[in-house]
């Protein structure tokens, strides 16, 4: 079938851009260079699409892209204007970096430049690289919508597979070269095909999907992919517009087992498959996206979400250690940060938790002291455990599956619901969530978490005239109780608790004190 001809669309450049290309060409035109420079990729790609792109990516076509940078640097020196020092970056395949790249600074304007590049797999992910032509730099290129140049000496788009405009005004995730070949070749492709994917909601192609899902490639992506790669190409699609349909793409096409690797060999069934896809797109709309740093606050509580199947599952391991599965999938499998895998973790235990607490305020009186201690332990990330929990709750009523454990409080097998009665019971249950985050905002627990001590630990054993120790902590908790029972009041109020209903638990302060000690301290002959 003849691939359908499409007008390649003019580029609209910033008046910066425009600036950099007339320095890029006048460095051409002066040196008499027979060069040709294009820019590759994403910042084609979305400049088509009318979006925002600031990640200039220049190739090179007859020599490296650190000796064309030198060359720009030496034409702005000679008309005067300040330059700053070309930055090379080694090659580094294991990163997925297969050619040496030059990273400079023209006119403000950060640019990487590399040689237009050919490559050669065997049975390794990394290739042999030669100088190649554009033909051979796009075929080599993970998607056809990434595989665009603009060529900066003609300005003109310039689509050498003849696949890119048609698929990126179709919308469509296409591979240049067979789906298999470009998969097998690196498979980390097939990730970057499903982020582009969410990204964009583009669908992927048939037979791209069918290469996702055959066993070459899964294979491929566990044993030549370093885990570390799996992870930071699983963090841009966190980050993206869409993170819940990458989990969709990486599940539906059976990823799961390769990507959220599970210890001790076990495998995703396809209940725990459902249960937490639902899980994470029924939270996705309750967590609100946030600004850098903090994007990874939200990274963490949709990978919990994802994750929440094993959310009270541990397994053995070193000297006898129960560790849970959920911060070891994130840790260790995915390379992530400790406190990425810390905070899946402890929402998971914190769920479970919180899922036993409200039930027992819709059935019983909510009790301050005992939900505000709770609170305070759980931390600033409290509300996101309340969310993840009311999310599981829902879930666990549509798909039939028990996920929180039937020892929780209020948490008995028999008072499940069938998927049959799941409808009805739902209302119900996101109800008394609604109800509690709004009593915990009416008692003024919303930030318990950050409720200071009228007395620290210091100022403690100087007005009790006690030594640090154990029983200093008793008494530390035991004020946080009486701050909590008694919202508003100074220490003049508990330091008459002390006196009073404390005196107890300070004459036992007292009693565990260790001995004074009786020997002379040591003395220096400074003679």
């Amino acid at each position: 079938m003849e691939t359908p001809q499409v007008v390649p669309p003019a580029i609209s450049l910033i008046q910066q851009e425009r600036e950099l290309f007339d320095v890029l060409l006048r460095t051409i035109k002066e040196g008499n260079l027979t060069t040709t420079l294009r820019v590759a990729g994403g910042w084609v790609r979305d400049k088509i699409l009318g979006r925002e792109n600031h990640d200039i990516d220049i190739a090179v076509d007859n020599m490296t892209g650190a000796q064309f940078a030198h060359l720009v640097n030496a034409n702005l020196t000679q008309h005067g204007v300040p330059t700053k020092d070309v930055a090379v970056i080694a090659a580094n395949p294991e990163q997925s970096k297969h050619l040496e790249t030059a990273r400079a600074k023209f006119l403000g304007i950060e640019v990487d430049l590399v040689n237009l590049r050919a490559e050669t797999y065997a049975d390794s992910r990394i290739p042999t690289v030669r100088m190649g032509t554009p033909l051979e730099d796009a075929q080599r290129r993970d998607l056809t919508i990434n595989s665009l140049f603009y060529n900066i000496n003609t300005g003109q788009v310039e689509d050498q597979t003849g696949m890119g405009l048609a698929d990126l005004r179709a919308g469509l995730i296409r591979t240049p070269l067979p789906p298999m070949q470009t998969l097998l070749d690196d498979p980390l492709r097939a990730l970057r095909a499903i982020r582009f994917a969410a990204r964009f909601g583009f669908p992927m192609a048939e037979e791209l999907r069918a290469a996702l899902c055959d066993s070459r490639v899964k294979d491929a992506l566990l044993t030549k992919i370093s885990r570390e790669r799996v992870g930071a190409e699983l963090t841009g699609i966190l980050e993206g517009p869409a993170p819940v349909l990458g989990f969709h793409h990486i599940l539906d096409n059976g990823l799961a087992d390769v990507v959220f690797v599970l210890p001790q060999g076990r495998l995703w069934s396809e209940a725990e498959r459902r249960f937490g896809l639902r899980v994470a797109e029924l939270i996705d709309p309750m967590t609100p996206r946030l600004a850098q740093p903090d994007t990874w606050v939200r990274s963490s509580v949709l990978l919990a979400a994802l994750l929440s199947p094993f959310a009270s599952q541990t397994f053995p391991a070193h000297k006898g250690r129960q560790l849970p599965v959920g911060r070891d999938v994130v840790r260790e499998r995915l390379q992530l940060r400790a406190r990425e895998a810390d905070l899946v973790a402890h929402l998971h235990t914190d769920a479970i938790r919180l899922a036993g607490i409200v039930t027992g305020c819709a059935t019983g009186p909510f009790e301050r002291v005992p939900v505000g201690m709770a609170l305070r332990a759980m931390g600033e990330h409290w509300h996101h455990a309340l969310d993840l929990a009311r999310c599981m709750e829902v879930a666990q009523l549509e798909t039939g599956m028990v996920v929180l454990p039937p020892g929780a409080p209020g948490r008995p097998l028999e008072g499940l619901m069938s998927p049959a009665e799941a409808p009805a019971q739902r209302a119900p249950c996101v109800a008394q969530y609604e109800a509690f985050a709004q009593r915990v905002a009416a008692e003024g627990l919303g930030h318990v978490y950050d409720l200071k001590h009228l007395l620290d630990g210091q100022r403690l054993c100087q007005e009790l005239a006690i030594g640090p120790g154990r029983a200093v902590g008793e008494l530390l908790e035991r004020e946080m109780e009486w701050q909590i029972a008694h919202p508003g009041e100074d220490e003049a109020a508990f330091r008459a608790w002390l006196q009073d209903e404390g005196a107890q638990l300070v004459g036992r302060a007292r009693q565990q004190q260790p001995p004074r000690r009786t020997t002379k301290p040591m003395t220096v002959d400074r003679g």
